[in-house]
């Protein structure tokens, strides 16, 4: 598992994602930088595209709920 370098930049995907779900953007933009990493690097090691969709839905839908994503 590699490291990501420089700064989480938001994949487009989940960006849309997190405009479907009022409110999202934010409590994930309070998340420590070391969450964030690690829910992109989950997100982008999905394998299909049915895997990575679920990803991004279910990383927008906790933090709508200002959970931490898995």
């Amino acid at each position: 598992m590699g490291r990501l370098a420089g700064p989480a930049i938001v994949p487009d995907d989940l960006a849309t994602a997190f405009d479907r779900h009022p409110g999202a953007r934010a409590p994930w933009d309070a998340f420590p930088r070391s969450t964030r990493r690690a829910t992109l690097e989950w997100i982008s090691q999905a394998k299909r595209a049915e895997t990575r969709q679920r990803r991004v839905a279910d990383t927008a839908e906790r933090s709508g709920r200002g959970e931490r994503p898995r």
